[in-house]
């Protein structure tokens, strides 16, 4: 019976590779889409349900294609499929898994089932589908709502069939981009009605820097508006033929505003000597898209106030351009467009930050791999700032989009809604977060938090590629932790800023006495240390684990300073707590409904029946089946 069911295996993983060919569909249907390369030689389409997604590939080429899913961007731990058209038109497509820079295996469950594949046109074509969550913890990859690093690979040949076995080449392009691929669907056809205005924030035919990445930032005076209105919707405008070089649009309110007659549609590449002083002061978004989003439409019931008193009236957008083949002739002028009204809707939006304090208290030391920072608004600022803007009176919030920021080293970040200590839910959380990637993203359900909640945001850091300490900052080799909710309807609270617990990492850094008075603070004791700056201090320090351990527990067991403000109406409303870190209940994770009768990844026959359609299945095959 084992040689039987072996048989069976093998033979239908070789039929299961072979699909006649079919009519490419057409591309209206798909909900987002991307182009992988600079060259815009491979595009991906997709669209996904709670229970599966579905994607096709066009791809400039006669060869084989890959693509994947990888923890880093590189091909050891990746999820891949690998496809190529044979000359009488059938096809060869199977899952598989790399565990080095080297060919992928065949996965001995095949969880991607093929819909399409052909040639046409000088392109290979793929359309295939898989489960959301396929239950094979070995080899593939669980797609969640967060970023997710999408390899990509082709060559111009089809593999070489040597002895019966397909041996793939190497590949001549291969590449990857980092894309938030559960990102929520909007309908793009959506009618806004006929008041509906625009305004555009683009670049002026910039000329790209003949190098990998940069930052292009850019001030605006907004529109003089002679009454308020509501933003309800924003959307990306990407000069034609720069999709791939365009990764993510920032726009940023300057809450102190500029001088427009030097800075307005001016740009400098961002926080570089030659950017504004003013621009540092631009550091609260109201508009986040990137790379496969597409509108963003706000709640029926809210919108962002533009016009108002207290209403921005400055702003700065920053692009993120990449540029893999350093060329020096790419010019853009993409940007964004608004839609605003003056047909106001019941709620303002607005923005709540969360996050640590941006100064040099903070401090990560070098060699950890996961040093852990956490931020709060505490039951005590929500309980008094969450005071509707309107009534004047205590009321919930409603959460509808989320952006999460760090810098380079950061590699995960969540927000957690907390209720009377016990009750908690992840509103949203990153661990593959991307410092190159950045959106406001819509939730899957709107989250209310009442008066008296409390909001944790957690930033995991590794700087196991550091040998000296990363302190908090606004530089990029600098770090912050940030969490920019969008919330109905607009409150007191603005921005709720933590402290790090600053005695206890002194003391977990030996440093035991500190005369504040002085500018900058100077070491008092001890005495190898006196006179030092603390910053000097930890400069020579010999970062040992036991003192890494001793510095991540003052973080995560010391007092916190936490403070919140905000101005509503021109009031300026503040609160400062000292208290604890506020502790997550442990919580079981989610039951995944698919995976209950599951319990290896063994191969499941029951995923290929659909073979039995082709032709490709010989006689002995079918007897073999009807046997088994």
């Amino acid at each position: 019976m084992v040689d039987i069911c072996t048989t069976l295996i093998l033979t239908l993983s070789l039929a299961a590779a072979l699909v006649t060919s079919i009519a490419i569909p057409t591309l209206d249907d798909y909900t987002h889409n991307a182009v992988l390369d600079a060259d815009e030689n491979f595009h991906v389409y997709w669209k996904f349900d709670k229970e599966k997604i579905i994607f096709e590939i066009n791809v400039r080429t006669t060869g084989w294609v890959g693509f994947g899913f990888s923890p880093n961007g590189g091909m050891p731990g990746s999820d891949i499929v690998i496809g190529w058209v044979l000359k009488d038109g059938n096809v060869k497509f199977t899952d598989r898994h790399a565990t080095a820079y080297s060919e992928p295996i065949v996965d001995s469950r095949q969880d991607y089932k093929l819909l399409l594949g052909k040639e046409e046109d000088g392109f290979t074509i793929f359309k295939f589908e898989r489960l959301i969550d396929t239950c094979d913890d070995e080899y593939d990859w669980q797609l969640k709502r967060e970023t997710t690093r999408v390899i990509w690979a082709y060559h111009a040949e089809d593999p070489a069939s040597v002895g019966g076995s397909d041996t793939v080449l190497r590949h001549t392009h291969r590449g990857s981009k980092s894309i938030w691929l559960l990102s929520i669907a909007e309908s793009a056809d959506r009618d806004l009605g006929e008041d509906v205005k625009t305004f555009d924030l683009l670049s002026n035919n910039y000329h790209l820097p003949a190098k990998d990445t940069t930052y292009y930032c850019m001030g605006y005076k907004l529109p003089a508006l002679d009454t308020k209105h509501h933003m309800i919707a924003y959307a990306p405008i990407i000069t034609k033929g720069n999709e791939a070089n365009v990764h993510h649009i920032l726009i940023f309110q300057c809450r102190f505003g500029f001088n427009e007659t030097l800075h307005h549609g001016i740009g400098h590449q961002c926080r570089t000597p030659n950017m504004p002083w003013e621009w540092y002061y631009c550091y609260m978004p109201f508009v986040g898209w990137a790379v496969g989003g597409e509108t963003f439409y706000f709640p029926e019931n809210a919108g962002f106030s533009l016009g108002d008193e207290n209403d921005p009236t400055h702003v700065m957008v920053e692009i993120h351009y990449d540029n893999p083949e350093s060329l020096g002739n790419i010019y853009d002028s993409s940007g964004i467009r608004i839609f605003y009204s003056s047909n106001l809707r019941e709620y303002d939006a607005n923005f709540v930050v969360i996050g640590q304090d941006v100064n040099q208290l903070l401090v990560i030391p070098p060699g950890v791999e996961e040093f852990r920072v956490n931020s709060y608004c505490t039951a005590e600022m929500t309980q008094e700032g969450f005071i509707d803007g309107v009534t004047g009176q205590p009321t919930n919030v409603t959460i509808f989009a989320v952006g999460l920021h760090t810098h380079l080293i950061g590699k995960a970040v969540s927000v957690t809604h907390v209720r009377e200590g016990q009750d908690y839910e992840v509103i949203m959380k990153d661990d593959h977060y991307d410092f190159n990637l950045q959106e406001i993203y819509k939730l899957p359900r709107e989250v209310q938090v009442e008066p008296g909640d409390e909001l944790i945001c957690e930033c995991v850091y590794d700087s196991t590629g550091r040998d000296s300490l990363t302190y908090g900052g606004y530089s990029t080799k600098e770090e912050m932790c940030l969490a920019f909710l969008y919330v109905y309807p607009r409150t007191a609270l603005e921005v709720c800023f933590t402290h790090t617990a600053v005695n206890e990492t002194l003391l977990a850094a030996g440093i035991l006495d500190v005369d504040s008075s002085r500018d900058p603070p100077m070491v008092l004791s001890p005495s190898r240390w006196e006179n030092m700056t603390i910053h000097e201090v930890f400069d020579d320090i010999e970062w040992d684990e036991q003192t890494k351990n001793e510095v991540q527990r003052a973080n995560n067991k010391g007092y916190k300073k936490s403070v919140s403000f905000g101005m509503l109406g021109g009031y300026n409303w503040e609160k400062k707590v000292v208290h604890r870190p506020i502790e997550i209940p442990e919580k079981v994770p989610p039951p995944r409904p698919n995976c209950q009768h599951v319990t290896s990844t063994a191969y499941k026959p029951e995923r290929f029946t659909f073979i039995l359609l082709t032709t490709t299945i010989t006689w002995t095959v079918s007897v073999i089946v009807l046997g088994y």
